[in-house]
């Protein structure tokens, strides 16, 4: 049994941190903590690292990395979409490697950016008010270039932090898919197999439901454990598109530990005792799920500090919910190192070839198996990744082709 706990707390955005012992006392000793990379430095500049690992030698931290910040130019704030993986894996070491123990920390998991399929975070095609589904081929950018940067990173000089996936915000799969299919990808999996950690962000509802099965957990709060076929099995309800429910992220990849790097009910400045009550009901829910998963590394609540963009989520000032945090039953986290489990198959959608591609592919089998469905560009041009590139049918002049794709390390690029 792992003497660490799941308890934790994600820091703020900026400025540095009021009240440390009050603070400390949600998730010290042994618990989990997210922050920024930008509040990295020394804590007379509101850094965080090396006086939390003076304090606590065995807690989780888990570094946010951020494209869109820390570049010492304060009208450069490039999205991930804009950069190079090469040159972001680069300069995630630069500012890492001026921290002392930082990047020999067995205790330090990385994350390299933040739900990328929300268009906030700069992808034009990605998920905003009023466009909540994302193209296929949008995630299928998203996890290889993912991919590609951790994969850029371990080629550089050994580190011993390990590598979280890149944290998705829930319910955006692509239209006519079922809810978390964009998992099942072929590049996601590519992006699971070179990452240590799932990295989950989770959310339940200001009144206190969605953090239970009863209360469509499995759709908010614990949607990460929803397991295979549940909304046929259990819920009755059709398969969306003739595709049964894959289940939720961590339920599909079985073999790896999770963090929950972003936990909330959009209530923590909600102070009167009615509310709190119901907070922290769904906490409890969702950290014994968690917990008794097995796998849950920590969960770390967004988020201790705040100016105004983030009230709704600033648990410091809220007085009754920080002292119910700080008395929190201690939920059990896994062992750290992991200890994999009896591998399993993980699921990947199934595709074919569609018209005359299916024609080309048997006449021509360098082009491997299929790995996206048929899709069209804006001018009816249609086309359909594969193992080693991709087919293309232009309607002008009723035209097959084939372009073979570059790899990085066994990933289409």
């Amino acid at each position: 049994m792992s003497s660490r706990i799941i308890n934790g707390l994600h820091f703020e955005t900026k400025g540095f941190s009021w009240n440390i012992d009050e603070r400390d006392r949600i998730f010290s000793p042994v618990g989990a903590v997210t922050f920024l990379d930008t509040m990295l430095g020394d804590v007379e500049n509101g850094g965080h690292y090396g006086p939390l690992r003076a304090r606590y030698p065995e807690l989780l931290i888990h570094l946010r990395l951020y494209p869109e910040a820390g570049w010492g130019d304060p009208n450069y704030r490039p999205h991930w979409i804009e950069l190079s993986p090469t040159k972001w894996a680069r300069e995630c070491r630069r500012r890492l490697s001026v921290i002392p123990g930082l990047l020999d920390d067995p205790n330090v998991i990385l994350s390299f950016a933040n739900e990328p399929d929300l268009a906030i975070e700069g992808h034009p095609a990605a998920a905003y008010p009023g466009h909540d589904n994302v193209s296929e081929n949008t995630f299928r950018e998203i996890w290889t270039w993912y991919t590609w940067l951790v994969e850029e990173w371990r080629a550089l000089p050994s580190a011993r932090c390990a590598i979280a996936t890149v944290p998705l915000a829930a319910g955006h799969e692509p239209a006519g898919k079922p809810p978390d299919w964009e998992y099942t990808m072929a590049e996601c999996k590519a992006m699971v197999d070179v990452c240590d950690v799932l990295n989950v962000h989770a959310y339940f509802l200001p009144d206190g439901t969605g953090a239970t099965e009863t209360q469509d957990g499995y759709w908010r709060g614990i949607r990460c454990l929803r397991p295979k076929g549940y909304r046929e099995n259990v819920q009755g309800k059709p398969p969306v598109g003739g595709i049964p429910d894959p289940g939720g992220f961590c339920a599909q990849y079985p073999n790896k530990p999770f963090i929950v790097s972003e936990f909330g009910n959009f209530a923590h400045d909600q102070a009167d005792d009615a509310s709190v009550v119901r907070t922290m009901v769904g906490y409890h829910a969702c950290y014994k799920a968690y917990s008794d998963s097995g796998r849950c590394l920590g969960v770390t609540p967004f988020l201790w500090n705040s100016s105004d963009e983030h009230k709704a989520n600033r648990i410091r000032g809220n007085a009754l919910l920080t002292q119910e945090l700080q008395q929190m039953t201690r939920y059990a986290a896994c062992e750290w190192p992991y200890k994999q489990q009896a591998e399993e198959e993980t699921p990947v959608a199934n595709y074919a070839y569609i018209l005359g591609f299916a024609d080309y592919a048997k006449a021509h089998p360098e082009v491997g198996l299929p790995t996206s469905d048929l899709m069209y560009d804006a001018h009816g041009n249609g086309f359909q990744y594969t193992e080693n590139g991709r087919l293309e049918w232009n309607k002008q002049g009723n035209q097959t082709l084939f372009f073979v794709a570059v790899k990085a390390k066994g990933v289409i690029i």
